[in-house]
């Protein structure tokens, strides 16, 4: 079929032009879903596809981290860096995949207009306790299975200013898992007495 010589007047010809446009971006969109389900994400195929056609395309698991900040996480200043103790309790939210923990990084933020023209860089965290397992740099990262939620205790040495004493400071937590996906959180760290 050459689109350049359809009678764009005819109804019929149009109606089959547009059902197989139609087929050709469900068996994309199939095709996608299947055969990489972890090597890219399907969402903007998904687009071409209209929404009836998309209730029989297999189901992918959705796979996020659900962060939970716990008391007892806090901050003190000692040897030009910010010391960050958090404890967070996070959930894997897939119903079927396991996801693994493969690496931790914390950025914290400035506080206003010094903020807005610079940013700290991220920093992997030195120490990340997952339940009872710890996470070390080069090694298979710390598995969390579906619909589970574990104990993050993390503890880092954040090289940068002395913030105010006594307040809060605000940073961001990033988790990477086994297929490069990023996990964010804001958090915002009370200072302990003394910071």
């Amino acid at each position: 079929m050459v689109i350049a010589s359809l009678p764009w007047g005819s109804g019929t010809e149009l109606i089959t032009l547009i059902v197989s446009a139609m087929v050709l971006a469900f068996s994309v969109g199939l095709a996608i879903t299947t055969l990489m389900p972890h090597m890219i994400d399907p969402s903007p195929w998904l687009r071409l596809v209209p929404p009836v056609l998309q209730a029989l395309l297999p189901k992918r698991s959705r796979v996020g981290l659900i962060f939970i900040k716990q008391p007892g996480s806090g901050w003190t200043y000692l040897n030009e860096a910010i010391q960050l103790h958090l404890w967070l309790h996070v959930t894997n939210d897939s119903n079927t995949d396991v996801l693994i923990v493969s690496r931790t990084q914390v950025r914290v933020l400035r506080a206003g207009w010094k903020f807005l023209f610079s940013k700290d860089p991220w920093q992997d965290c030195m120490i990340v306790d997952i339940g009872d397992q710890r996470l070390i740099p080069g090694f298979v990262g710390v598995p969390l299975p579906a619909r589970t939620t574990a104990v993050f205790t993390i503890r880092h040495h954040y090289r940068s200013e002395r913030p105010e004493p006594h307040r809060p400071i605000k940073c961001r937590l990033r988790i990477t898992d086994q297929f490069g996906r990023l996990h964010h959180v804001r958090l915002t760290v009370p200072g302990w007495p003394g910071a």
